[in-house]
């Protein structure tokens, strides 16, 4: 069986840009999905190269080090949207094929 990815967004996903601390169960599905074979990628805007330059590589490092110190497994950290079986994002809408309730849809949620 070929191993899955899910590409995970950190922020508001993983961690809690509020208090800094992780989503509450977050490590120990993280800990399940990688019991059953997934690849966990993560994924984060304030990595964005076009922002940070040559300083992304601290940034991923950054963001290594908090996963690390709070037991949440992964296995790669990086600056871009790799290709995955499914996106985790806190922003994330579900586009169905269909551009006008897309359209619709967006009238709702941003207003």
């Amino acid at each position: 069986m070929k191993q899955k990815t899910i590409c995970v967004d950190f922020d508001d996903t993983i961690r809690n840009r509020y208090d800094d601390l992780p989503i509450n169960g977050v490590a120990e599905i993280f800990s399940k999905l990688k019991q059953d074979g997934y690849h966990i990628v993560i994924s984060s805007a304030r990595i964005n190269p076009k922002l940070w330059g040559d300083l992304i590589h601290f940034r991923i490092e950054d963001i290594k080090k908090w996963l690390n110190h709070h037991n949440i497994p992964y296995d790669e950290v990086v600056a871009y949207k790799p290709v995955a079986a499914i996106y985790i994002d806190d922003k994330g809408y579900r586009f169905e094929g269909h551009w006008e309730k897309t359209y619709n849809d967006i009238q709702k949620i941003l207003g």
